[in-house]
């Protein structure tokens, strides 16, 4: 049998590992293991010398506690008479309380490393799977008659918790109003990611917030218990004012104290409205804005007349005076701007029958707008171009009165071609817009009882539908320059002037409020910088146009 000790871990939380608790069986398994070691003392002849009165002598045991909660035990292995020759067995011990000779027989038995080494020789035994505790560690070893040695000393391992939660990652904004604000992220555990934190400390301060100025933020009280690790948390905070934008962090803390770092900042606020156009006209004064590609300038229609009639004008984003694009005989409205800056599609109304058809016209003033396409008797609304610019999507309008309304999607070249027919429905389904990358298409549609957001491959197919809001309206979707999201108009069904601004993720989820105006927010268009958003509203009768800043978290 080999007579030396290896270094061996020993797991006290698994199956199959090996643990010996209880009391000691004194001579009984002493005798056993003195037999079964026969011949590996110093000691010469066929079995133990029963004249040996000598014990080896009393080790000097350390206590080294890992960070994966571990601890290592470590001595010099002792002789078998005093500090000469070669022990024959140990006993090693552990308790939480006190050990000493008078509660040894009472403490747990740890099975050694193998018989003791060489007099000596290191010996170390790492110990795995203990629970969180102060833990008192002694040993004795014998020879082989057995001769025990005095106690040794008793070495500490004090196992903590030291592992913290980790930092949350994904802490966002996921309503901002008045008087209050919905977060949302998702748990870590008391570990790392493991089990069930504790608590939370959130905090909150005007202006940046970092580990510095952690201590003078603002503590959210009242906080509810965490959830298990990888669940989704949404907290609903109410009395803070939003007035002025607030900064918030979050950090998770476990039952030791240990707390997690910083989670990611978000920043909330009430989305930062001007008011860009000041002329006043009749009820409807400014509709359908839309953006320049440079993100310089904002085309859109208006009447400031007063004689229900609208043309088309181009205001500078920073403000002044409209310049009057168009003058004719028809009313123009709804413009777009085609992705090289150089055109604007639009819709010239006849009247008295209200007849419209797609007009062309080149982005100048005076500018001559061109018949592009008409539907006989029919109605053509809301173009929008092909990021490409090779095409325009636009509504067709085959009957309004008496309700229902119904309405087809088409698309027209540019150039030379004819309308094809995109989405055909006996339904209303209109307002398109073209994703970024020109694959597909967000339009309004009724289809499914109220007004929501679908969505359509650009080159033909079944609509999917991305926005289910059973209690409210969704129109208007303006998509942000990466595609990520969309602006839309979200209000009471069948008052399509008490909306406000939404922005949804692109699969239409995650919706979240970003204007909180009474004069019916709508008609979104998203700058080609990502940066803001124009809209109109009309608060004091005569429709305006809007400017609303987008908050950091949605920018591109």
């Amino acid at each position: 049998m080999p007579c030396r000790a290896s270094r061996d871990r020993f797991d006290f939380g698994g199956s199959g590992r090996r643990m010996l608790r209880g009391r000691s069986t004194a001579l009984g398994h002493s005798l056993l293991l003195a037999l079964i070691c026969a011949g590996c003392g110093d000691d010469k002849g066929a079995g133990p010398d029963l004249t040996d009165r000598i014990a080896p002598d009393a080790v000097i045991l350390a206590a080294t506690v890992g960070t994966d909660r571990t601890v290592t035990l470590r001595w010099a292995a002792p002789g078998d008479d005093g500090s000469t020759g070669r022990a024959a067995r140990y006993d090693l011990r552990y308790a939480e309380g006190r050990l000493d000779p008078t509660t040894w027989e009472a403490a747990t038995v740890l099975e050694p490393p193998s018989i003791p080494a060489e007099v000596g020789s290191p010996e170390s035994l790492v110990v795995v799977g203990l629970p969180l505790g102060s833990w008192n560690f002694a040993l004795r070893s014998a020879d082989e008659v057995p001769n025990w040695s005095p106690l040794s000393n008793v070495a500490n391992g004090n196992l903590r918790d030291t592992i913290r939660p980790d930092a949350i990652a994904d802490l966002r904004v996921i309503r901002a109003e008045p008087d209050s604000v919905v977060l949302q992220f998702t748990a870590v555990g008391d570990d790392s990611l493991i089990g069930r934190a504790a608590a939370y400390d959130l905090r909150y301060r005007a202006g940046g917030l970092d580990d510095r100025s952690w201590e003078t933020a603002t503590v959210v009280a009242g906080l509810p218990s965490p959830a298990p690790a990888g669940s989704v948390e949404r907290l609903t905070l109410t009395g803070i004012d939003l007035s002025e934008p607030r900064t918030f962090g979050l950090r998770a803390r476990d039952a030791a104290g240990n707390e997690s770092a910083l989670s990611n900042r978000v920043e909330a606020g009430l989305a930062r409205v001007t008011q860009l156009t000041a002329r006043e006209g009749n009820f409807f004064g400014v509709r359908s804005p839309d953006w320049s590609p440079d993100g310089a300038s904002i085309v859109f229609g208006a009447d400031w007349e007063g004689r229900g009639s609208t043309e088309i004008h181009v205001i500078p984003v920073s403000g002044g005076e409209p310049s009057q694009y168009t003058e004719t005989e028809l009313w123009m409205t709804d413009p777009a701007w085609s992705a090289d800056g150089q055109r604007i599609a639009c819709v010239g109304v006849q009247p008295p029958f209200y007849r419209q058809g797609l007009h062309l016209m080149d982005a100048r003033s005076p500018a001559e707008p061109v018949l592009r396409v008409s539907h006989s008797t029919n109605s053509a609304y809301h173009p929008d171009w092909s990021p490409d610019g090779t095409s325009v999507a636009y509504t067709v309008i085959l009957s309004d009165f008496p309700a229902p309304r119904v309405s087809d999607l088409f698309v027209v070249p540019a150039g030379p071609g004819s309308a094809q027919a995109l989405v055909v429905d006996q339904s209303a389904n209109e307002e398109p817009s073209y994703a970024p990358d020109g694959r597909s298409i967000a339009f309004t549609s009724n289809r499914s009882g109220t007004y929501q957001i679908w969505l359509v491959p650009a080159a033909g197919g079944t609509p999917t539908q991305l926005t289910l809001d059973e209690t409210r309206e969704v129109r208007s979707p303006s998509w942000s320059p990466d595609g990520t999201h969309l602006a839309v108009a979200v209000g009471p069904s069948g008052s399509p002037y008490a909306s406000n601004i939404w922005v949804v993720d692109a699969d239409g989820g995650n919706a979240r409020q970003l204007t909180y105006g009474a004069g019916g927010d709508r008609d979104p268009s998203w700058s080609p910088g990502g940066s803001t958003i124009a809209f109109t509203s009309r608060p004091a009768g005569s429709g305006h146009l809007y400017l609303l800043e987008v908050p950091e978290d949605l920018r591109p």
